[in-house]
């Protein structure tokens, strides 16, 4: 017997499955729902005082984030409500619109942190985590040994 290897990605489609598993106007499956799918970019760099965190998400407020730290664990979330409503004539046509978007990023903290310490900011949709290194994981100078 012989195993022959079977992709149905490439069999052809019938009419009635592109009709009812795709958008009829010919969108991407996922152009219409990347709102719900927005995962914020991040940088994270080190300096020799703390490990800075940066989240790339504009257009948000500062009250719409959610940052919190347990069991060496960073938990950065955000969700926003948007409400969109247009009038034609009175009492012709009426439109609303929702939108939800929300996210949530979790990084495991290295051993280092002075969890007590942390300082977060959010400015030009940019929001910047402050993980100060405590005490003994911070780089010590190289120290000099007088010779007798």
């Amino acid at each position: 017997m012989t195993l022959v290897k079977f992709n149905q990605r490439n069999s052809l489609p019938s009419f009635v499955d592109r009709f009812f598993h795709t958008d009829p106007f010919g969108f991407p499956d996922d152009y219409l729902n990347r709102e719900q799918r927005f995962i914020p970019a991040v940088n994270i760099r080190e300096t020799e005082q703390a490990w800075v965190v940066e989240l790339a998400a504009p257009g948000r407020k500062r009250e719409d984030f959610k940052v919190e730290v347990h069991h060496q664990m960073l938990s950065i979330s955000s969700e926003s409500k948007h409400q969109k409503e247009e009038k034609e004539a009175p009492g012709k046509y009426s439109r609303r619109e929702f939108r939800l978007e929300q996210f949530k990023r979790f990084f495991t903290l290295p051993d280092g942190v002075a969890e007590e310490a942390i300082k977060a900011q959010y400015e030009a949709g940019v929001l910047q985590i402050e993980l100060p290194k405590k005490e003994e994981a911070r780089p010590k100078s190289p120290r000099q040994i007088d010779i007798f």
